[in-house]
C-alpha cells in the first residue's frame, strides 16, 4: 500500500515539473515598432494631371443610340409630315411597341374572322336555310334545246363550271315538266328536294344539286372529274323514271 502512495506521488511530481518546465520555455518574441512616423501628403500638380486626364474620368456620358423604333418613327415622321418626330422616351417607345402589336394582332384577327365568316356564309347559303336559286346561275326562262346547245358548247371549251349549271337547269326543267316539281324562282334547293318523293328519283337529284352548290355556292374549282360526275349523275337522274325518260326523248 506504501509502495502504491509512492509512485502516484512519483507521478504526479514528474508531471507538474514537465508543465512547469513547459511554461518556462514559451518566450514572448513579438517586435513593436515605436519610430515615429511622418503622413506622407499626395502631390497636389499630380493630382491635376490625374484630373485633366481622360483615362481617369470614369464620369463619361455617353449617348444613346436611336432604337429601330425611334428610327421607324422618324421615318414615318418624314413620309407624313416632312420631319422627324421629337424623340420618345424608354417608357413611351415600349407604350408604343405594345400598340402596335395589338394592333397587328387585331388586323390578322380580323382578316382571318372575316374570311371564315365570308366562307361560312356561302356554305350556309347551300344548306337547309339556303338563298332561292340565283337569277344569274339559272336560266329558267331559256328552253330546253337551247340549253342543250349551250351545254355542247360550254363541253367543247371546258367551261366545266358553265356545262355543271346547265345540267343542273335542264334537270329542274325535267323535273318540273314531269310533274315532280313545282319550278320557281323564289325556291331553295333543298325545297325542291323536299318535293321529291323517296324513290329512284330523289338520290341522283340530291347528289347533283351537291355538285351545282359545290361549284357556285362554295365558289370551288370546277374539275374535269367534277364535271364527269355530274354528267354521270345527270344520265343516271334522266334514266330513272319513265317520265323523265320520255321528257329526254321528246326534247332531244
Amino acid at each position: 500500500m506504501k509502495l502504491k502512495s509512492l509512485l502516484l506521488f512519483i507521478l504526479v511530481t514528474l508531471c507538474a515539473l514537465a508543465y512547469q518546465a513547459q511554461a518556462n520555455s514559451v518566450v514572448d518574441t513579438a517586435l513593436f515598432d515605436k519610430s515615429t512616423v511622418t503622413p506622407r501628403q499626395p502631390d497636389s500638380k499630380q493630382i491635376e494631371e490625374y484630373k485633366n486626364n481622360s483615362d481617369f474620368n470614369y464620369e463619361k456620358s455617353y449617348e444613346r443610340g436611336e432604337s429601330p423604333l425611334q428610327r421607324f418613327l422618324n421615318w414615318l415622321g418624314e413620309k407624313l409630315f416632312g420631319t422627324k418626330l421629337a424623340k420618345f422616351t424608354m417608357q413611351q417607345q415600349k407604350a408604343i411597341q405594345w400598340i402596335i402589336i395589338g394592333l397587328v394582332v387585331i388586323g390578322i384577327v380580323y382578316f382571318f374572322m372575316k374570311n371564315e365568316v365570308r366562307t361560312l356564309w356561302r356554305r350556309g347559303n347551300a344548306g337547309e336555310t339556303g338563298q332561292s336559286l340565283r337569277t344569274d346561275f339559272i336560266d329558267l326562262s331559256a328552253s330546253t334545246s337551247s340549253l342543250q346547245s349551250q351545254l355542247q358548247k360550254a363541253i367543247a371549251a371546258k367551261n366545266y363550271k358553265e356545262a355543271i349549271r346547265i345540267y343542273y337547269t335542264l334537270t329542274l326543267k325535267q323535273l318540273s315538266s314531269a310533274g315532280f316539281i313545282t319550278l320557281t324562282i323564289n325556291k331553295t334547293n333543298s325545297q325542291y328536294l323536299y318535293e321529291l318523293p323517296t324513290g329512284a328519283v330523289k338520290a341522283p337529284f340530291k347528289l347533283l344539286t351537291f355538285y351545282f352548290e359545290y361549284v357556285f355556292y362554295g365558289d370551288f374549282e370546277a374539275t374535269e372529274a367534277l364535271f364527269k360526275k355530274a354528267g354521270e349523275t345527270y344520265l343516271e337522274l334522266t334514266k330513272s323514271d319513265k317520265r323523265l325518260k320520255a321528257n329526254e326523248n321528246r326534247n332531244s
